[in-house]
């Protein structure tokens, strides 16, 4: 009896959105687009990096069968993603660029799907707030909880990690640290694709291991002074003073950062209102958490 409505209302749902404008000046296309990029990101990266690293390899690093099985799952749950993606934008959807990612094995495979699973997810809920529409919201709302899954999974199943930071995801709403996330890894995008109103910043790269309280020495391509780190984690964000030479940085991170946060390096030591020509180099994946089977709190 109640069959048919349900339906339609999932038709509904997925119907070509009509386009809403954002308070952010950007309208729910543009949005959805930048999201697009994101996902065509991560389903390519399973795609090949599965096809490179095969079962065997797995069981010889010592990992179960099940593991990357679960990994399997998680790329044909991003291959969902860009169909309701498609469904949503109609003519106004992305086609994947061609992309060259790094050789890995299973466990650094593990490594790398952990930092983009869960950056792009920070990424994808900062520009879900911006969204207008209600079958935009809708979707991208459980597009967005399945990543969140997906990066609980890897951190804490996988490789052993806690699953989360504290009490509260990281919010990234400056689209252009998903865009200079992806961009290394990107050889070239079709012509007929839209641009992507975001920024490409110069990279950034850890030269020492991350610790609460200790000095972290960073290099980035970038020939600007860098004043401060700005890191975000939660609904907050916290700004360091940076010790700046030619091309690198030092800065001591504060004792209670904990978990996982990112980190833009800037040119100003004002920590509010950054925008795209404040930036120095980022973004970076500072990951300070602990074991899966720790007691700490």
């Amino acid at each position: 009896m109640f069959l048919a409505p349900l339906l339609l209302a999932a038709s509904i749902s997925l119907a070509v959105m009509p386009v809403a404008k954002a308070a952010s000046g950007k309208d729910d296309t543009s949005i959805l687009q930048y999201i697009f990029s994101l996902e065509n990101f991560q389903n390519a990266f399973y795609s090949q990096a599965l096809a490179n690293v095969s079962a065997s390899q797995f069981d010889a690093s010592g990992y179960d069968d099940w593991v990357r099985s679960r990994v399997v799952q998680i790329g044909q749950q991003q291959a969902t993603h860009i169909s309701q993606l498609q469904t949503l934008l109609g003519d106004a959807s992305l086609s994947p660029c061609t992309y060259s990612f790094p050789s890995l094995d299973p466990t650094s495979l593990l490594q790398f799907a952990s930092d983009m699973e869960n950056i792009l997810f920070a990424c994808t809920l900062g520009s879900f707030v911006d969204l207008q529409g209600k079958n935009a919201r809708a979707i991208v709302a459980s597009l967005v909880g399945n990543e969140a899954r997906h990066a609980a999974w890897l951190d804490s199943a996988a490789l052993k990690r806690s699953p989360w930071s504290g009490g509260k995801d990281t919010i990234i709403r400056d689209l252009s640290v998903g865009t200079s996330w992806i961009n290394p890894y990107i050889i070239e995008c079709p012509s007929t694709n839209p641009s992507i109103a975001a920024t490409t910043y110069p990279s950034a790269t850890l030269q020492s291991t991350a610790t609460a309280f200790s000095n972290l020495t960073i290099s980035y391509t970038s020939s600007n002074q860098a004043e401060s780190l700005i890191i975000y984690q939660g609904t907050s964000s916290t700004l360091l003073s940076i010790t700046s030479g030619s091309g690198t940085g030092t800065v001591t991170l504060p004792a209670d950062l904990t978990g996982r946060s990112y980190g833009l390096v800037v040119k100003t030591s004002a920590g509010s209102n950054i925008t795209d020509s404040d930036v120095v180099a980022g973004p970076i994946i500072l990951n300070l958490g602990v074991s899966s089977d720790s007691t700490d709190a």
